[in-house]
């Protein structure tokens, strides 16, 4: 039972932090560039571009205190870290500094984001094994479109919906640290990057860079020109869409070929994309939804399984 209520802290937590990161974005979207903190759109955005920056830093660096310490270690880091930054953000004030407390607290939060997903997976898996283990395992993978669906409810109340995000992330810590194991230990091997592992990274990188790139688009910068309530209503659209899409491109990939199913999924991708280049501001609305993740599902999926 100890290690059950683990495992699923691990998934709340990845659902915390995934709330938090994409709240930002949206609340920097339509709210700090308007009426809160009047940071303009230019430093709005500067501060959820270097979130991204930070990210593929956080994983590195996490996966290090993984191996060194424990999975336990590397995801209890994680989601304080990301509790704090945003329990942070959230008490702000408009000063001449808040856009400097921005950049930085949002530098922990890429940090933290990045490294918690597989530390989460990991302390999941070790906590519970077997068949079970392996469903809360992929539970994980819900962290985005549950995350995104909370993040409905904070465009109305932003400090509050960041000060609720950073509670169930420290909470989800607390949890964590007071019941799970410390797993197996550490391992010692030193960091090496081979020329063979380079071009692993080189490919991860080019068969998501398209898709995940429209994703924050959509996430970001097309909620400008949108009002407060069509902005839930897209978000609660598209998550729901999300989950739909998953399970029937996870049945898809069961017939095609990786390669096959992700040349499609961008073909079909770069059509609908196309499209958005003459859109009408209300009839936009529920198919911005549709494709900002629906869209996300066809790359994602098969993405995953070509690295294979």
């Amino acid at each position: 039972m100890r290690n059950l209520v683990v495992a699923l802290f691990s998934v709340v937590g990845t659902i915390s932090m995934w709330y938090n990161f994409l709240a930002y974005n949206v609340i920097a979207s339509i709210v700090l560039t308007k009426s809160a903190l009047h940071l303009g759109i230019v430093l709005s955005f500067t501060t959820i571009f270097v979130a991204f920056i930070a990210r593929p830093i956080g994983a590195y660096v996490f996966g290090l205190v993984g191996d060194k310490f424990s999975s336990k270690s590397s995801l209890v880091s994680t989601l304080i870290i990301m509790g704090i930054s945003t329990l942070l953000i959230s008490i702000i004030k408009s000063t001449w500094y808040a856009t400097y407390e921005l950049l930085i607290l949002r530098i922990a939060q890429g940090m933290a984001l990045g490294g918690e997903w597989a530390s989460a997976s990991v302390l999941t898996y070790e906590s519970v094994r077997g068949n079970v283990g392996r469903f809360l395992t992929s539970l994980v993978q819900l962290g985005v479109p549950l995350g995104m669906l909370l993040t409905a409810f904070a465009v109305v109340q932003w400090r509050l919906a960041l000060l609720m995000g950073s509670l169930l992330s420290l909470s989800s810590a607390t949890v964590i640290l007071a019941l799970a194991q410390q797993g197996a230990g550490s391992i010692n091997w030193r960091p090496t990057l081979r020329v063979e592992d380079v071009r692993r990274i080189i490919r991860a990188i080019g068969v998501k860079l398209g898709e995940s790139s429209s994703f924050y688009v959509y996430t970001s910068v097309l909620l400008l020109y949108f009002n407060v309530h069509e902005v839930s209503s897209l978000i609660i659209t598209a998550t729901i869409s999300l989950l739909i899409f998953t399970l029937i491109m996870s049945v898809i990939m069961t017939r095609m070929s990786p390669v096959k199913a992700l040349l499609l999924g961008y073909i079909f991708f770069s059509l609908v994309n196309a499209s958005c280049l003459e859109w009408s501001h209300y009839s936009s609305l529920f198919s911005l939804a549709w494709r900002r993740n629906n869209l996300h599902t066809t790359i994602t999926i098969p993405s995953i399984a070509i690295q294979e």
